[in-house]
């Protein structure tokens, strides 16, 4: 014999742990948003004079957020690809968890 709360608490497992798993996949998605802006920023502000330079050498405005969109976007895209690979060698056990 079993009380009602024990059968609720055995039969709400995977809704707990769908609930947690994504729980963490948020919080390190908000980890990584951060860690990228931060990386970002210290990449700015370390060529912070590298900018004056070009600028003041007739640079266009437009370059030079390029430059530094392209890093931002590489960045992000290994990023990606890790996560993707990851996803990929665990993908067989999430299946058989979910």
């Amino acid at each position: 014999m079993r009380t009602l709360r024990e059968e609720v608490e055995a039969s709400l497992w995977q809704e707990r742990l769908l609930a947690w798993l994504s729980m963490m996949f948020g919080a390190i998605a908000a980890l990584a948003s951060v860690g990228l802006y931060g990386a970002l920023d210290y990449a700015v502000k370390s060529r912070t004079r590298e900018i004056g330079v070009r600028m003041a050498l007739g640079a266009l405005p437009a370059r030079v957020v390029g430059l530094f969109s392209r890093e931002a976007l590489l960045l992000t895209a290994s990023g990606l690809g890790l996560g993707l690979c990851a996803y990929a060698a665990a993908a067989i056990w999430i299946r058989r968890v979910l």
